[in-house]
């Protein structure tokens, strides 16, 4: 789980709060991994 860079999670957040699918793409399971990325950041 550890093996995520940085550049990794901001590819991911850009995918997550891209403005035509962000809204689709907050599924539980994309919050899930926001929850995490925030974790390992902390």
């Amino acid at each position: 789980m550890s093996d995520l860079s940085v550049a990794d999670i901001e590819q991911k957040l850009k995918e997550f709060m891209d403005p035509l699918t962000g809204k689709t793409i907050m599924t539980s399971k994309a919050l899930k991994n926001l929850t995490l990325v925030n974790g390992e950041l902390r």
